[in-house]
């Protein structure tokens, strides 16, 4: 397998110069909207479009690329880095500067198989909530304070304002 070169760029804050020199107008130093997506491509990065009026300066085309999407946002959520630093079996600043390129390799090898197990359990517990949601989604009166098809009978708004006391008269140690 092949690693994509732009998806390495996005984290290199060289390499995103690069690309957004190679897009900005020449005479401003910015990148118009209308060069953005072209841009964005040459950094892998497919994105819905803010909208935008004005020219854009290389920390605007940075913060625009590099904005986590939606899928990113839920994988984000998924303890990676910690998952990582257990594999590689350091826990100080110290282990990781005398870490070995083999140590290394070994690390990766085994968060690769456990990120790929807890991934496929992650995507099976979401793929069975999203189902569920899509049955709420269709049982009738269910609305963000729905019922989920249940009918509460309280009356009616008059019935809210007259209040306790006249719907089940006065309790008598109030009286």
């Amino acid at each position: 397998m092949q690693i994509s070169e732009n998806i390495l760029a996005l984290y290199d804050d060289d390499a995103v110069t690069n690309v957004f020199d190679k897009h900005k107008d020449s005479t401003t130093g910015t990148l118009t909207p209308e060069k953005l997506p072209a841009a964005l491509l040459d950094l892998d990065v497919r994105c819905q479009e803010p909208g935008l009026n004005g020219p854009l300066t290389l920390d605007d085309f940075k913060r625009i690329a590099r904005q986590l999407n939606e899928a990113e946002q839920w994988i984000q959520m998924v303890q990676l880095s910690s998952l990582l630093a257990r594999s590689i079996k350091i826990t100080t600043l110290d282990g990781l500067k005398l870490i070995s390129d083999p140590e290394i390799s070994r690390g990766l090898d085994l968060f690769s198989l456990c990120a790929k197990k807890l991934f496929i359990k992650r995507m099976t517990r979401f793929r069975e909530q999203e189902a569920k949601l899509q049955v709420l989604k269709t049982v009738p009166g269910n609305t963000k304070f729905g019922t989920c098809g249940y009918t509460m009978k309280g009356g009616n708004v008059d019935d809210f304002f007259k209040g306790l006391p006249e719907r089940i008269g006065k309790l008598s140690y109030l009286v």
